[in-house]
């Protein structure tokens, strides 16, 4: 049930993670939503729309996150049981690329099982990178 569980979450979080941008204002798209990261120290906030790209819009600016690894990790806050998925998307092994990944985390998010009644607590994990390239 836990693995099924995750799954689920797995699921829908990469549903609203692995979304690209289409428009020239995407704050104010229908279909937006916006999420909170800490990419290499910096707050950075992350606009979403629903049309499956691996990418993100950045609100403080005009760059755009590309999503090369998403990783979530749930823990059962009653039992301590871990179970972690890892999504490989897009293109962060071309060559020269490397130097350029950028770990990017979200907010914890907590919720009850409600088959087993135990508290949930799930982290998710970007890698990716920022366009233009620094470099």
């Amino acid at each position: 049930m836990r693995r099924a569980l995750m799954l689920a979450t797995t699921m829908s979080i990469t549903a609203l993670l692995v979304v690209g941008i289409a428009s020239a204002d995407p704050v104010n798209a229908p279909s937006a939503g916006t999420l909170d990261f800490v990419c290499g120290g910096e707050k950075v906030t992350l606009v979403t729309l629903a049309n499956r790209a691996p990418q993100l819009q950045v609100v403080e600016g005009t760059s755009t996150f590309h999503i090369t690894e998403l990783t979530f990790t749930a823990t059962d806050q009653n039992t301590g049981d871990i179970d972690s998925e890892t999504l490989t998307i897009g293109q962060g092994n071309q060559t020269g690329l490397q130097e350029e990944l950028v770990t990017c985390t979200a907010p914890s998010n907590t919720f009850v099982d409600e088959e087993s009644g135990h508290t949930i607590v799930v982290d998710a994990t970007a890698v990716g990178f920022f366009t233009p390239l620094a470099g």
